[in-house]
């Protein structure tokens, strides 16, 4: 029985390791960072993704099909141990360690991959994006081609920022959008997009294992969407982007990194690469003690 439990998991090690194209071991070699974790699911069989399709009336596309039929949704998470934090309230905020929960790379279980809004029943919500689709339509943005047929799934769900789904467009209509704007997008199948706070579209790739390589790559740092917006990343998102991942944001770094030349650093010893000023942090521990609040 030890033995078969070891097998399993470095079946399931492997496994994983595979299924993140490498992060897990990127993560473990990467300064900083600790407590790297992939939340295990057990596959879902035939039977469950025939159910779902059949429920919304719609098929898989064939690359989130396979995703599914390998592990019932994805959750890697990973924190950053970040040295003198000093402050009551960012030592309170983390229960007084200093390992922050920064990486998070998510993909809801098939059974919460809902319907985000149904145009027969949530009239609201859906007159309000058509209102917003033609807005966007008159300032020459890019948006989803919604009819009465189009379907939206939540794929996850990202906090102060919005919901990435999985939006499928009427046929008709995706065969017949701009090809111009996103040569890459397969026009009969699902893309994914960013549906911010203020119900703006943002398109983030033209199918799922696209997006699924984009959050491997940028490690499932904090709001790592948004790069491919023209909102750009939040101070939070470029801090965390320039702290663990320069080589990903071609901006210019943030100063609280202290990241200095070598003459720099030869004049300025009490300067640590990995010493940050924990006032920087206080917006974002303040919006995630507000969500745990409003979880009660």
């Amino acid at each position: 029985m030890a033995n078969n439990n070891k097998l399993d998991l470095v079946t399931s090690d492997l496994f994983n390791d595979q299924l993140t194209l490498g992060l897990l071991t990127v993560l473990e070699n990467t300064a900083g960072v600790r407590n790297v974790t992939v939340k295990q699911s057990l596959p879902c069989d035939k039977a469950k993704i025939g159910l779902w399709e059949h429920r919304n009336a719609c098929l898989l596309p064939d690359d989130l099909r396979s995703f599914y039929a390998s592990c019932d949704g994805f959750k890697l998470t990973w924190s950053y141990r970040v040295e003198g934090i000093t402050s009551d309230v960012t030592a309170a905020a983390i229960g007084g360690a200093s390992n922050l929960p920064i990486g998070n790379i998510t993909v809801n279980p098939l059974s919460d991959l809902v319907r985000l809004c149904d145009v027969n029943t949530d009239t609201v919500n859906v007159n309000v994006m058509r209102d917003l689709q033609l807005l966007d339509r008159l300032s020459d943005r890019n948006t989803p081609d919604f009819t009465e047929n189009s379907k939206i799934f939540e794929l996850d769900s990202i906090p102060d920022v919005g919901q990435v789904c999985l939006v499928y467009p009427d046929g008709r209509a995706a065969a017949a959008s701009r090809p111009e704007e996103h040569p890459r997008e397969e026009p009969n199948g699902a893309s994914v997009w960013l549906l911010d706070t203020s119900y703006r579209w943002h398109f983030l790739a033209p199918n799922f294992s696209n997006y699924f390589r984009k959050a491997l790559v940028h490690m499932g740092l904090p709001h790592w969407q948004l790069k491919f917006t023209d909102m750009g990343l939040t101070s939070i998102g470029e801090f965390f982007m320039n702290l663990v991942a320069p080589q990903l944001n071609v901006t210019n770094r943030v100063p609280a990194i202290g990241q200095l030349d070598d003459d720099e650093q030869s004049t300025t010893d009490s300067i640590s690469l990995n010493h940050i000023d924990p006032c920087i942090l206080k917006t974002m521990f303040k919006m995630s003690k507000s969500k745990k609040n409003a979880n009660k």
